[in-house]
């Protein structure tokens, strides 16, 4: 997440300069900073990518309880995307890991922060989507709202009927990386 930057300012300088290498020939590359705190962390952010020569679009992820309470000073920073990272932020607002019972992404609490959220980024013109691991039940009611939906791959054959013809493709990669 964006905390690297204060923690490894070298290191973040050094991936915001490749970034913009690989944008200058890949104009449609946009950037989602991850797990930010609040305002603050993800103006700094965008400026190290501005000053490497960044022009392309940046957004956000809205995973953690301080970034919901900072949202209105995070649509200030001229991002043009906010993601919801349900999974994140269902687990902090309730305390609990997921597949717990209290793991509860539907529940009125959360649904009324997505409201929330949703009518805030479109006041500010600002794209709004969740992303995680969703379940049809969350979807639709997603769709009754007008709220994009992003799905992990591994959720596709639960919400499409479909059967993946390599789903444990990732397996290996997953592994070295631990």
């Amino acid at each position: 997440g964006t905390s690297r930057l204060r923690a490894c300012p070298d290191e973040f300088q050094a991936e915001a300069h490749v970034v913009t290498e690989v944008y200058q020939n890949n104009p449609n590359l946009s950037i989602i900073f991850p797990f930010v705190n609040d305002a603050e962390q993800l103006k700094q952010a965008i400026t190290v990518l501005r000053q490497q020569g960044f022009t392309g679009k940046i957004g956000t992820m809205i995973e953690l309880p301080s970034a919901y309470f900072d949202l209105d000073r995070i649509l200030e920073t001229g991002i043009s995307k906010i993601v919801v990272g349900m999974n994140d932020l269902t687990s902090f607002v309730f305390a609990t890991v997921r597949n717990s019972q209290w793991h509860d992404m539907e529940s009125p609490i959360m649904l009324d922060l997505l409201r929330q959220m949703k009518e805030k980024a479109k006041t500010k013109k600002i794209d709004f989507a969740v992303a995680g691991y969703l379940n049809l039940s969350f979807i639709q009611k997603m769709n009754h709202i007008g709220i994009e939906c992003i799905l992990h791959y591994s959720s596709i054959p639960e919400i499409f009927a479909l059967e993946l013809e390599h789903p444990d493709h990732l397996t290996p990669i997953q592994e070295k990386r631990k």
